[in-house]
């Protein structure tokens, strides 16, 4: 597993100067990456935690401002007396960020809107509720981070946000996620 990471980090080093622009109005960005995640159940304000794995796509129309779109992979457990439950989101946005600064480390803040799937499983040590179901619904967040440029066509993003997860039928959410991503800048 180290072997692979290594090597994923010495490919994006190497690719990084093939794939170079700056950050500048024109330019597109691809991100992937992952780190944290924490969900409030709105319905008895228990906590589950675990990860998120995201990736998205931006596009610098005037600087600096990015317009995109982002998909992110959150999946939570919460283990008590009473059993255990895991849930699974899975949340498009349409994404807005604004960055403030020219140097190569800035800052960001970023507006999502979008549609959620999401998937939860009960599992009882007594004799309480138990079983598996499925729901989807409305989705908006907010958020904050900072961005550095490793080279002219590499950056790294720091980021945190705050959504709030709808569904129709079961209790709604409140996610707070951390990631760390590795982003590539396409030229104009």
């Amino acid at each position: 597993m180290i072997n692979r990471l290594v090597l994923t980090l010495v490919f994006v080093i190497l690719l990084g100067p093939v794939v170079s622009a700056q950050l500048e109005q024109g330019i597109s960005i691809i991100q992937a990456g992952g780190g944290w995640s924490s969900v409030i159940i709105s319905s008895n304000s228990e906590t589950a935690n675990g990860y998120m794995i995201n990736g998205s796509y931006e596009n610098w129309l005037v600087a600096p401002v990015g317009i995109g779109a982002s998909v992110h992979y959150l999946h939570v457990r919460n283990e008590n007396d009473r059993g255990s439950a895991e849930g699974t989101s899975l949340p498009l946005y349409l994404d807005a960020k604004y960055y403030f600064g020219k140097s190569r480390l800035r800052i960001f803040v970023i507006g999502s809107a979008g549609y959620q799937f999401s998937w939860r499983k009960l599992e009882s040590t007594g004799s309480g509720n138990e079983g598996s179901d499925h729901d989807s619904g409305f989705t908006a967040g907010f958020g904050t981070g900072l961005v550095y440029n490793v080279n002219p066509g590499i950056l790294l993003n720091l980021n945190y946000n705050l959504y709030l997860m709808k569904n129709a039928y079961y209790s709604n959410g409140l996610a707070n996620t951390v990631s760390l991503n590795v982003g590539f800048i396409l030229g104009k």
